[in-house]
């Protein structure tokens, strides 16, 4: 389910009903990812403070808005990676892969959800790479910036939203069940099958999608008022993903998760 982790749930009350969810037959993809995160609330509230949230959130917004304005190079020599660095999009996801080493010494401490933060803005930026109509690894600078301005309007931008928060979303579950799931495979357990495993992982891939949606309004208003405003701050960059996430954690744990 990506992102697996040796060790064990926790053995509160809310862990325990995500293990009775996925022991039993009726608990569906749904169920477990909405009692999943609800059970992990406390190390996503956590998040909300996280130096690594707050960095991929400052990338992610000044991506599409410096390509928007045909200043991706300069932006990308502002944060330390030079221009023959990101002269095709697999040397700047390498660049990108370092510097994230970089910023770890920076921050001075990493757990697993900031981890997770930073595969997924790498995850985003490579989809976001690769969904023109040039293969990513024949691309040079000029496709770069050029996939990154396709998502420079408010209906595109709240495309990377979306697209960042659904990975996130499945990385995360992907983190926190791949701790349990395996004791529920095999015979005589729930998933006896590999088509009844490959089932539930598509409907927790699918929840992640349907509640990603939950941010598309927030990413085109966020993108129209700077373009309005013609200027995104740092401290607006940097908040941006911390408020997404603390919008989608309450919208779930209101709704239970959508169908």
């Amino acid at each position: 389910m990506g992102n697996t982790r040796y060790g064990a749930l926790a053995k509160t009350k809310n862990w325990r009903q995500v293990i009775a969810l996925l022991a039993s037959e009726e608990g569906t993809g749904d169920q477990v990812a909405a009692q999943t995160l609800h059970a992990a609330r406390n190390a996503l509230l956590r998040l909300q403070d996280d130096p690594t949230l707050a960095y991929c959130g400052y990338l992610l917004t000044h991506f599409a808005w410096e390509a928007r304005n045909q200043r991706l190079s300069e932006f990308l020599s502002l944060i330390g990676i030079a221009s023959e660095q990101s002269e095709n999009p697999a040397r700047l996801m390498g660049a990108l892969a370092r510097l994230f080493t970089k910023k770890r010494f920076e921050f001075g401490r990493v757990n697993a959800l900031s981890e997770i933060t930073e595969e997924t803005l790498l995850e985003t930026v490579q989809r976001t790479l690769s969904s023109g109509s040039q293969l990513l690894f024949e691309s040079g600078f000029q496709e770069i910036e050029s996939a990154f301005r396709a998502h420079s309007t408010p209906k595109g931008f709240s495309v990377l939203t979306t697209t960042f928060f659904s990975a996130f979303l499945k990385r995360t579950l992907g983190y926190f069940l791949s701790k349990e799931i395996s004791n529920h495979v095999g015979p005589a357990r729930r998933f006896d099958t590999p088509a009844k495993l490959s089932a539930f992982e598509q409907g927790i891939h699918r929840f992640c999608s349907e509640n990603a949606k939950i941010l598309d309004q927030y990413g085109r208003d966020w993108y129209s008022l700077h373009t309005f405003q013609d200027r995104i701050n740092e401290r607006d960059a940097r908040a941006f993903l911390r408020l997404a996430l603390e919008k989608i954690s309450k919208e779930i744990a209101r709704d239970g998760g959508q169908a």
